[in-house]
């Protein structure tokens, strides 16, 4: 049984360790925006506010929310590492609150911030002029993002909470999570200093020389692998989403009730970010359509297995492209379409029991999960789809086919329900 697992293990990490597809939705703004457009709650004005003059006001209080964030983490995260002590929140330290709220989240410190929101591509909002992406994210150059259309906030002014819980969602794909584990790398090849001091362990899948696939373990959950897979691999279960969520939400939370509205649909807009991830089955599931057997055969026959990583890395990349460009489309041509109105299905929201920590796991990963190889299915010699693989910046146009129709039932089914787990969890946060 130990040879066995032994091989097991080396077949997994064969698999994963050249994982770099870190994106689950490309552009989580359109997902978030859609399921909520219709939700009283989202509709009211909110006064923009920066962190710093958050923390400025609340440093005392948050102190104590951080503790509690971190007892509930230790409670309710399998295999969480805890938050060394030299990480406290220290309220009395004012010159330096923002970065050591940061480092208390075990959050990338370098993260921009900003006070924007993301606006929805219509012909006159892709007549405005956009703020620069650079100032939003990390990255200096990203083909995806200068398709986003950007407007700055000013301190003080007003703006609707479902732009800024719907912006949010997709600010986690920013740089929040990148170069935390102790063998990260930075964006000049060397040793993360965050991943040094944050005890998050070493990056569980994805090769940590390749900067962006460092967020991967933030932004996956694998929870529903047979158990030969773990008692095999251990690491499969060092992912780290629902930390994420226990988080934001709880600062949401917070936030709204010591009277800090905007920051309150801006958490919460991040924890919907690792919501939505775990709603795409090539987040929850670690080899979609591929079993455990032809694993373990593929590995003795290298240009087998490497077809099958490519296969998984190339639908995964293709779907989520494809995604963001029949959603862009839709909007500009045909915002009636049901890959848009699908996410505002209320009715399907009461198939789920109510949101908590426990939901993470046992509904919207399970169901995910469930629904993986269904699309491995729809996946298959669609050509249409699969050129989407080359890149989020790319123009393709489309010739529709059964396949496409196919996986354009298969998504509206899939956005249905990224509707209502982030309805449901939008509601746990606001109850009263």
């Amino acid at each position: 049984m130990k040879i066995k697992i032994r091989v097991i293990f080396l077949i997994l990490f064969g698999f994963f360790i050249e994982l770099s597809v870190v994106n689950a939705w490309t552009d989580h703004f359109y997902g978030a925006y859609y399921s909520l457009v219709n939700v009283p709650e989202f509709k009211k004005q909110v006064t923009v506010e920066s962190l710093e003059s958050f923390l400025a006001k609340e440093a005392d209080k948050l102190a104590i929310e951080l503790d509690k964030i971190e007892e509930s983490s230790k409670k309710e995260v399998p295999n969480y590492r805890e938050r060394p002590e030299a990480l406290k929140f220290n309220p009395k330290d004012t010159k330096n609150l923002r970065i050591n709220f940061l480092k208390a989240l075990r959050l990338n410190q370098n993260i921009k911030l900003a006070l924007f929101v993301q606006e929805i591509p219509s012909k006159e909002n892709l007549a405005k002029k956009s703020f620069p992406y650079q100032n939003v994210t990390i990255f200096e150059e990203d083909e995806g993002l200068k398709k986003f259309i950007y407007s700055e906030l000013k301190e003080g002014g007003k703006i609707s909470a479902l732009q800024v819980a719907a912006s949010a969602a997709d600010e986690p794909d920013y740089g929040l999570d990148i170069g935390l584990f102790e063998d990260s790398m930075d964006k000049a090849g060397n040793p993360s200093e965050m991943g040094q001091t944050y005890n998050l362990g070493k990056q569980a899948f994805g090769d940590p020389k390749f900067f962006y696939s460092s967020q991967a373990p933030l932004h996956m959950g694998f929870y529903h692998e047979p158990g030969i897979i773990y008692a095999a691999a251990s690491w499969v279960k060092n992912t780290f989403p629902d930390m994420r969520i226990l988080q934001f939400s709880m600062l949401s939370k917070f936030a709204f009730e010591t009277g800090h509205d905007y920051w309150g649909y801006r958490f919460m807009g991040w924890g919907m970010h690792y919501i939505g991830d775990l709603t795409q089955p090539y987040h929850s599931t670690l080899t979609p359509g591929v079993g455990t057997a032809t694993k373990m055969i593929a590995n003795f026959i290298p240009p087998w297995k490497n077809k099958i990583r490519d296969k998984m890395s190339d639908r995964h990349t293709a779907i989520e492209h494809y995604q963001f460009h029949i959603m862009r489309k839709a909007i500009g041509e045909n915002p009636d379409s049901e890959l848009l109105t699908s996410y505002s299905r209320f009715e399907r929201d009461k198939e789920y029991k109510d949101f908590s920590f426990s939901y993470i796991r046992d509904v919207l990963t399970k169901e995910s999960n469930s629904k993986a190889d269904g699309l491995d299915e729809v996946m298959d010699e669609n050509d249409e789809v699969l050129k989407f693989k080359e890149g989020k910046g790319v123009e393709l146009t489309i010739t529709e086919n059964e396949k496409v129709k196919k996986t354009n039932a298969y998504l509206i089914d899939l956005f249905a329900s990224f509707g209502s787990h982030t309805r449901n969890y939008a509601k746990y946060i606001l109850a009263k």
